[in-house]
Formats: C-alpha cells, structure tokens, sequence
C-alpha cells in the first residue's frame, strides 16, 4: 500500500504540473484571442480606407480625364471618360447620355480613351512629377485624330506635361515640337541606339 500510495503522489505531482500548463495555455489561447479580435479589427479599418482611398483616386483619375478628354477626342459624339470599378476596372465612354465599355467603341476611339486615362494616373499618381512617357500613341488613331494629336502636342500639351517622351513611327507628329530627338538602332547588326538628329 505504501509503495502504491508513493506511485499515486507522484502521479498527483504530474497531475497538478499538467494542470497547471493547462491553465497557462488557457489563459495564453484567451490572450492572443484578444489579438485576433484586435488584429480582425484593423483588417477591417484598413479596408474601409482602401476603398475611401480608390473612390477618392477614382474621383481625381475621372476629373482629370473629362479635361483631357475634351482636349484629346476631336468629334462630338463621345462626350466623355471614366473609369468604374464593376469587379474589375473598366474604362468607359459616354454615347448618347450612356456609358458604354471601351470594348465596344473602334480602336482609335480606344486608344484616345487609354491615352486620356495614362495621363490623368500621371497627374494623379505624381503631379510635380508631370513627365508623360507615350509609347506608339497613334496606333489605330485615324488621319484626324493623328493631326489632333500632333496640334495637341504642339499647343496644348502643357497642360498635362512638362516633359514628354514619345515612342511613335509617325513622323509628322513631330513637326512643330521643340527638342525633338530621333532615335535609331540597326537591329539587323544588333547595333546600339543612337541619336541621328534633333
């Protein structure tokens, strides 16, 4: 009997040892519940100021672009851009007193639209920057639209930029502009770009 009530008070020691780790995990499980529910509590807050913080850019983005809309589209039946958010972003124009997806309008009507939202994310995102770079901006552009784009960069650009960088095979957009530099690469060589004239 005395050699299994020894046995019994050491396993009572284990108990209580046991015991007390249970309590200190309990009160450990509570603790960082408390975190959880703090840590569930700023994932809230910081969604809520995601989404003030895209509808205040998309406000800014949407006003910037009606002014260069008005100043880059040269026909009257599209009056407007915008850009929504519907799942995804979708840049649209407006026909007729309706707004309608980009996706369904012509190439050029596209790509004035695309050039008038890099212009307004350039202004928006860095608007002391105010450097435009334009890769290949005529593309699908008509014979109207390029002139309008070409008096644009002549007269107006100023407005959206004080430095431009323009990618294009389109000569004549060029003809007017000031520090205006012509770039060449002999690819078939794998030659290095350099400058052929200003």
């Amino acid at each position: 009997l005395e050699d299994k009530l020894s046995y019994l008070q050491k396993d009572l020691v284990g108990l209580k040892e046991r015991k007390g780790l249970l309590v200190k995990y309990k009160e450990e499980a509570r603790s960082e519940e408390g975190i959880a529910s703090g840590l569930d509590s700023l994932v809230t807050v910081l969604k809520v100021t995601q989404d003030q913080l895209r509808e205040e850019f998309l406000k800014t983005v949407n006003a910037i672009m009606g002014m260069v809309w008005s100043e880059v589209y040269p026909y009257g039946d599209l009056d407007s851009v915008r850009l929504v958010v519907d799942e995804d972003y979708v840049l649209q124009l407006k026909e007729s007193g309706s707004w309608v997806s980009v996706d369904v309008v012509s190439g050029g009507e596209k790509s004035l639209a695309v050039l008038a939202l890099r212009i307004a994310f350039s202004l928006a995102f860095a608007p002391t920057l105010r450097w435009l770079i334009l890769d290949e901006p005529t593309h699908n552009l008509d014979a109207k639209a390029i002139q309008n784009f070409s008096e644009i960069l002549r007269e107006r650009i100023g407005k959206f930029a004080g430095q431009v960088f323009l990618i294009t095979h389109e000569d004549s957009i060029c003809d007017g502009l000031d520090n205006v530099y012509r770039l060449e690469r002999d690819k078939e060589n794998n030659g290095a770009t350099v400058v052929v004239g200003m």
